[in-house]
């Protein structure tokens, strides 16, 4: 993360998006105030003190918001399947027929548009209807082109069925083959709908047959809450979580293009609301209450916590253990000096300390180190031509 937030910030800075670029590099307290660096007792390190951007394509601040929001629909899945046997998840991709030449500005735009008309239209209502549709999520998605960098934006809409009061058996009980095919036959009573809300949003596909096979897919969802985090943040796909496609790996590739992509989707998806329907979606399964949410929250987040260690076990591999918390002062006459080392050095340092003491000597010993090394550089002779 630190690397990529270090990347992001070359690639933003002097541009309109400035506070990203500014995003963990720049401090907000009082003129020589401390900056803090702390460890939580699960291990993970954060800074405070420093301006934070909100964005969702940022390394820092967007994983942190897919997480939260993974967390929450993952609560919501949960609560729906236990509701009862007819109750089911459904996963929706929208995708707009589109080929290289097209900017990522107005695939975006017309994405928007397109699902603006198509959520609002007779055939998706009555879809809705039909299928006790209680509650959708949507999600935007993209990926990139090895290579080319070419942009796929798409969206994923989770829904919510409860098929008891449509009148339908339930799917779940069926093999995921079985219920693929059950879902491709509800899928054309959409297709069409999609593809004239995309040419409606100015795409017209080359062969409507091509448009019509690809772009509205209907999939079993289970575990739709990783579409939260399809770059990488959901136990699903954490294996694939720096995966090459995803505008984070953009910041991984590190090449001039790759960074002048990432800088031009983020100007494209400036303004775009990233996920819509997540309130509606708790408020479905009983959770529209503040307190009983957050109390809902915690449980659900904890379960997951003792799966994975679970998991963990089985698998083989080590179970972190809890360590103790702490919290490291950084003076801020030495600021300048953590982006010099670096800001994965020194939360490094502190992750592996093994007291407060130690991880403060730590952090300390590399800032002064590196400005006595400075100070102490040998000069070179100037040569004469």
């Amino acid at each position: 993360m630190w690397e990529r937030l270090a990347r992001a910030s070359s690639a933003l800075a002097g541009t309109e998006h400035d506070r990203q670029a500014k995003c963990h590099r720049t401090r907000i307290v009082a003129p020589g105030a401390a900056v803090t660096v702390s460890r939580g007792a699960s291990g993970r390190v954060w800074f405070g003190g420093l301006v934070r951007c909100g964005h969702m394509t940022c390394p820092a601040c967007g994983v942190a918001r897919a997480r939260d929001a993974a967390a929450q629909l993952g609560l919501a899945f949960e609560r729906h399947l236990a509701s009862s046997a007819y109750a089911d998840a459904w996963m929706m991709t929208l995708t707009i027929p589109h080929y290289e030449h097209d900017t990522m500005a107005a695939l975006v735009d017309a994405l928007y548009k397109a699902a603006a008309v198509f959520l609002r239209g007779r055939a998706w209502l009555a879809f809705r209807r039909r299928h006790n549709v209680k509650a959708t999520v949507r999600v935007l998605d993209v990926t990139f082109k090895d290579g080319t960098y070419a942009c796929h934006p798409h969206f994923h809409v989770a829904l919510l069925v409860d098929g008891a009061a449509a009148g339908f058996s339930p799917l779940r009980g069926l093999t995921k083959a079985e219920r693929e095919q059950w879902l491709d036959g509800y899928r054309e009573e959409l297709t069409e709908a999609w593809l004239d809300a995309t040419k409606r949003a100015g795409f017209a596909p080359r062969s409507d047959d091509t448009a019509r096979a690809v772009g509205l897919r209907l999939t079993p969802a289970e575990r739709a809450a990783s579409y939260f985090t399809a770059w990488g943040l959901a136990d699903e796909v954490a294996a694939s979580a720096a995966k090459r496609h995803t505008h984070l790996a953009l910041l991984d590739d590190g090449a001039p293009l790759a960074l002048h992509m990432y800088r031009v989707w983020r100007t494209a998806v400036d303004g775009r609301q990233w996920v819509t329907g997540l309130a509606d979606a708790l408020a479905s399964v009983g959770l529209a209450d503040d307190d009983a949410r957050d109390a809902a929250l915690a449980a659900y987040l904890e379960r997951q916590a003792a799966a994975r260690e679970r998991q963990l076990a089985a698998d083989g591999k080590p179970v972190p253990v809890p360590v103790a918390p702490l919290t490291v002062a950084i003076p801020g006459t030495l600021w300048g000096r953590v982006l010099d080392v670096g800001l994965g050095t020194v939360a490094d340092l502190v992750a592996r300390a093994a007291d407060e003491q130690s991880a403060r000597a730590a952090v300390l010993a590399v800032l002064t180190e590196l400005r006595r090394r400075a100070t102490l550089a040998p000069c070179l002779p100037i040569c004469s031509v």
